[in-house]
């Protein structure tokens, strides 16, 4: 076994920001890979960008502290089982030069979901969510569409009425 490897630990369904914190307050060093998604204030309908876990019921964990006996007594994780393992009961492993490219990956933005120019999109609560348009400008919570209409009207408007078209 590779000194340095990690494996996967399972939590509870929604609870991967509680096991973190509990495994660190053991002193178990965690690695919980998250992305940045749009979100929409339910009470005042800004957009915000918020962190989600990027693998959702997952924490990784160097395999050196897998067999700590303090991983069984921390809230939010599976209580029977909790380490990923193969069907021998062996951890499954994940070499560090990948930890370390999803560090660098996560650093970077890669996985963030986050709005660029010319991204295609629809506005969501208007006359106009039957037409295709396209991102040119984004300012804080304001956007500006180009539309097919006119030879490229431009529309201005707020992100949360707007969103990527799939």
């Amino acid at each position: 076994m590779a000194r340095h490897d990690w494996t996967a630990i399972v939590t509870d369904p929604a609870q991967e920001y509680l096991a973190q914190s509990e495994l660190a307050r053991f002193g178990l060093q965690s690695y919980l890979p998250q992305i940045k998604k749009r979100w929409v204030a339910t009470h005042n309908g800004r957009l915000l960008m918020r962190r989600y876990p990027l693998f959702p019921r997952y924490i990784l964990l160097p395999l050196t502290e897998v067999r700590t006996a303090s991983i069984y007594a921390c809230r939010g994780l599976r209580k029977y089982h909790p380490v990923l393992a193969d069907a021998e009961g062996s951890p499954m492993r994940i070499p560090e030069s990948v930890i370390a490219a999803l560090k660098e990956a996560e650093c970077v933005g890669y996985f963030d979901d986050v709005l660029a120019k010319g991204d295609k999109m629809r506005i969501t609560s208007d006359v106009l969510a039957s037409i295709p348009v396209f991102l040119d400008k984004s300012a804080g919570n304001l956007v500006e569409l180009l539309t097919p209409l006119l030879g490229g009207a431009r529309i201005k408007t707020t992100q949360a009425k707007v969103a990527r078209a799939v």
